[in-house]
């Protein structure tokens, strides 16, 4: 299992500047030098607790995320423990949270899928997108869909950035079963190249054939007529190592690379961004 006897002190140390994204938007994604984000971990609340308070948010948000497409909405929202105010959960497994205000954060406990934020300036989906939460075995629309049907504007005014995901270095699959077969077909026949580049180059599914799925997300997007968007391509199993095929943590956790480890969720957390943020133009 992986140490986290450093947690305490981790929780309470300076805050890294946030990425800035979409212009009004903060981005922190910390891996897991916060320690495992998951509730599973028992110093979970209270870690998650200090991060509000450091942050100046009077509510951090938690994205029940388990492949589906649906959105929740702050009316949706149950305390994480009775009469807590601060931390609050989606009450059905959700991909995707509507931001509406300052002070509220969302987070998401990932370990290798993409992270969304689609805006219309005003407020924010903030959406997990796993491949199996844009490819959809019943053919059913994709959270991504659904989230662009939620804004009253037209999709040409929206803005969706991605980040957080491993990338097709990293990422694809044997395609030993029926249904990732069937996946990679359809795939193929709807898509571009780009989404099904050949075969994966680095880690435990080198020579696998790789899936971009932060690539697909984005033609989706495209398909659906969203007018920006913008992607950070650092891939969360390989990006910092010098040698991605060698044991050991580089930027991020990623389940598909170090889950012989332990079961881990990186920190990634989205919010308005402060005055300040926008001033000091975010991390580099």
């Amino acid at each position: 299992m992986l140490d986290h006897s450093n947690e305490r002190s981790v929780a309470a140390a300076p805050w890294p500047r946030p990425q800035i994204i979409l212009d009004h938007l903060c981005f922190y994604h910390r891996g897991t030098d916060f320690g495992d984000a998951s509730l599973r971990h028992p110093t979970a609340p209270q870690r998650l607790r200090a991060a509000a308070a450091a942050l100046e948010l009077d509510q951090l948000v938690y994205l029940k995320a388990e492949f589906t497409n649906r959105i929740a909405y702050p009316a949706d929202l149950t305390p994480l423990v009775p009469g807590d105010t601060v931390l609050q959960l989606t009450p059905f497994d959700a991909e995707a949270f509507l931001l509406d205000r300052p002070r509220r954060g969302v987070l998401i406990a990932n370990g290798d899928c993409a992270i969304g934020v689609l805006s219309d300036g005003r407020q924010a989906l903030v959406m997990h997108l796993g491949l199996d939460c844009l490819w959809r075995e019943d053919g059913s629309p994709t959270v991504l869909h659904h989230g662009v049907a939620h804004f009253d504007t037209a999709p040409a005014q929206l803005s969706l950035w991605l980040g957080g995901a491993i990338q097709a270095c990293c990422h694809g699959y044997r395609l030993t079963t029926p249904r990732e077969q069937r996946r990679h077909a359809e795939l193929g026949q709807r898509y571009s190249p780009a989404v099904l580049p050949g075969r994966v180059r680095h880690g435990p599914r080198r020579g696998a054939f790789a899936v971009d799925h932060q690539r697909l997300a984005m033609e989706i997007a495209a398909t659906l007529g969203v007018g920006r968007i913008d992607a950070d391509r650092r891939c969360t199993a390989c990006a910092g190592l010098s040698d991605p095929d060698r044991p050991g943590y580089g930027t991020f956790y990623s389940h598909t690379r170090d889950h012989a480890q332990g079961r881990e969720r990186n920190f990634a957390l989205v919010a308005v961004a402060r005055a300040q943020d926008v001033r000091e133009g975010g991390a580099p």
